[in-house]
């Protein structure tokens, strides 16, 4: 079991360290030299151990803590009249987001709901806040009339599609 987990922290730091380049890629310039863009990450404080856990499995433990469990139902909500909201073309494009990740299986589904109360996923279109999300179940700590994902440009504007 030893080398399970000696192989599984060289995978994570590995897959750690291709994260950082990307983040640090001059001036975030694809290799044609245009401008790309990047989604950001909320940075929430890592989860405390306690002091008879040892760094490997703490490691460990925090990269596995906010998966969700296959077959979860995410539920999403884009909020409407506020600085938040976007016409129905862009949300349309994220409809489309939550059915490509669906038919690729990876275990989740995604069902639209009409209350951010109802919603795991709050959706937002807020121009000047860049593109953000937060992983995983991470969301769950994030209050309800708050968002939990945010599209700071028109996606009809971005050539990549969904």
């Amino acid at each position: 079991m030893g080398k399970k987990i000696d192989d599984l922290v060289k995978r994570i730091a590995w897959l750690e360290k291709q994260v950082n380049k990307m983040a640090t890629q001059k001036g975030g310039k694809n290799q044609i030299g245009k401008s790309q863009s990047y989604c950001a990450v909320p940075q929430l404080p890592p989860r405390e151990m306690g002091p008879g856990v040892s760094s490997e499995r703490a490691r460990l433990i925090r990269f596995g803590a906010n998966k969700w469990v296959n077959g979860t139902i995410l539920h999403y909500y884009f909020f409407e009249r506020s600085p938040w909201s976007a016409g129905d073309e862009q949300k349309d494009m994220v409809r489309q987001g939550f059915d490509r990740w669906k038919e690729i299986g990876i275990g989740l589904r995604f069902e639209e709901v009409s209350s951010p109360d109802d919603a795991e996923i709050r959706i937002g279109f807020q121009q000047d806040d860049g593109y953000w999300s937060y992983v995983g179940t991470d969301i769950l700590s994030i209050g309800q009339n708050e968002r939990t994902m945010n599209f700071g440009y028109d996606l009809t504007q971005d050539s990549r599609g969904v």
